[in-house]
């Protein structure tokens, strides 16, 4: 269940740029104090859009996270400090330690970051941006965001009927079974659903020169100020990271590879960056509660 979201009714391409800006930063710069302000406010954000993220965090995010910082030092054995050596002789490295668990905080940030996307663009907002400049596009992410959850609903829903239908024995090989089974009748269904809706929209005109729409979203001077907010330190961010002032060293030695001051100031103005969704909403929640005090 989602909470209720100022940044949500934003303008989809305020919304679009935002978050892509905050991905493709959190991909590309490799400082670690990126990456860990990366997953902290998209952790953070997540939390106050949606109510299950606990669960989301415990079954999903702690558990590859934590899985990846495991597996780099099994297989990346560079570093020039040696902490150990396996049973096969390669050596175990600080530095790929190191490195591991940075990789899974960005892939921690990455998560929770795309969640809060699912959450933020509807599949009529990725229809609206580029239903009339690419509208195969458009149609794929649309289908794509929704299909996930759907195609859960329907295996959740499959395998209830296959309990309910004499399949309830508890041994390993008849439940692999019938998670086999259900699994093979939700594929057939997506396949059919996917065509019968690509059908639809070629029966409706979707995608032909000259087709209008209809559309309730407006650029106010909010989304303005909103994109300009985001943009700004955005930009800043991608200019320290194309001049190499992000660039941080993990091998041989975990050390920077620029001046800290130049750096942090960048990290600061990404940390911006990556608060102005979260700060947005709070701004919001604030003048709601102030005008009810008024009330």
């Amino acid at each position: 269940m989602s909470r209720p979201s100022a940044f949500r009714s934003a303008h989809p391409l305020v919304n679009f740029i935002s978050f892509g800006l905050i991905l493709t930063l959190s991909v590309c710069i490799a400082h670690p104090v990126c990456r860990t302000l990366s997953a902290v406010c998209g952790a953070a954000y997540y939390f106050f859009l949606s109510k299950k993220a606990l669960r989301y965090t415990l079954r999903v995010v702690l558990p590859l996270s934590v899985l990846t910082a495991v597996l780099n030092p099994m297989f990346n054995h560079r570093g020039a400090t040696i902490l150990a050596y396996f049973p096969s002789g390669n050596p175990l490295t600080a530095e790929s330690l190191i490195y591991g668990a940075f990789a899974g905080v960005l892939l921690a940030a990455s998560l929770f970051w795309f969640a809060s996307l699912t959450e933020i663009m509807t599949t009529d907002k990725f229809v609206y941006l580029f239903g009339r400049v690419l509208p195969s596009l458009g149609l794929l992410l649309s289908m794509a965001l929704r299909f996930v959850p759907l195609f859960h609903r329907k295996f959740r829903d499959a395998m209830d009927v296959q309990r309910a239908s004499g399949g309830g024995s508890e041994k390993t090989a008849a439940r692999v079974r019938r998670a086999a089974s259900a699994f093979s009748m939700v594929v057939t269904w997506a396949l059919e659903n996917a065509a019968q809706t690509a059908d639809s929209m070629k029966g409706r005109g979707y995608g032909m020169r000259g087709r209008t729409s209809f559309s309730i979203y407006r650029f106010t001077p909010t989304d303005a100020a909103l994109l300009c907010a985001s943009v700004l330190p955005g930009a800043a961010a991608l200019l320290g990271a194309v001049f190499g002032q992000l660039d941080f060293n993990y091998y041989p030695r975990f050390a920077p590879a620029a001046a800290p001051l130049s750096s942090g100031l960048f990290c600061a103005a990404f940390f911006v960056l990556c608060l102005i969704p979260l700060l947005f909403d709070l701004t919001e929640v604030l003048l709601w509660k102030r005008s009810e005090r008024r009330i």
